[in-house]
Formats: C-alpha cells, structure tokens, sequence
C-alpha cells in the first residue's frame, strides 16, 4: 500500500509544482483512476488519450510508467501501476471546470 500512495503523491507533487510556475490565481486540481491490468497497454492508451485530447506539447512518456502533456496552461499526467492494478490520472490548470472536464475525457480513454 505504501507504493500506492507513494506513486499518488508523486503525480500531485508534480503538477502541482509545474503549475505553480504558471498559475496567477493557483491551479485547479482534477484527479481519477482506473483499474488496469497491464503495463504496456496501459501507457499504450494513455499516451493515445492524452494525444487525442490534445495534450501533445511537452508530450513525455517517462520509464514506461508516466506519461505527461500540456494543452494550452493545463497539464495532465497518467501513472500506471500494474502491479497494483490502477492508472492515476491528474490534470491541473486554471479553470476547475475544465479541469475536470479533461480527466474525464482522459478516463473514458481506458
């Protein structure tokens, strides 16, 4: 359970801290998960969600288990965690409301 969390705060820490650099009035914060069961399709469908959500600038997939990208002033990133059977999605920008639109949309990807 340790991992779990670990890799949970990770993500937050992350875009919270590239989106502090951008923010005026401080980021929203969206965040969802998804059972998985496999690694390699797992980063597979995220990278392909976050693509065709427009997420492509500073597109990244890190050590086959993060994937990141930013759209405009929002920034999104999958973790995949097979072994713990979850995907964590996080999105992070100005606007609550988009922000929560774009993990859905990253969500419904799985």
């Amino acid at each position: 359970m340790i991992g779990f969390r670990a890799s949970l705060a990770a993500v937050i820490v992350a875009l919270a801290t590239v989106m502090a650099s951008h923010a005026i009035a401080g980021p929203s914060m969206s965040m969802a998960w998804v059972e998985i069961s496999d690694q390699d399709q797992c980063v597979k469908q995220a990278s392909s969600a976050l693509k065709s959500n427009g997420f492509t600038t500073r597109f990244e997939v890190i050590s086959n288990r993060s994937i990141y990208g930013e759209k405009g002033d929002y920034t999104a990133a999958i973790r995949c965690v097979s072994d713990k059977s979850v995907a964590f999605v996080a999105v992070a920008g100005p606007k609550s409301d988009l922000t929560g639109k774009y993990t859905d949309a990253l969500k419904e990807g799985f």
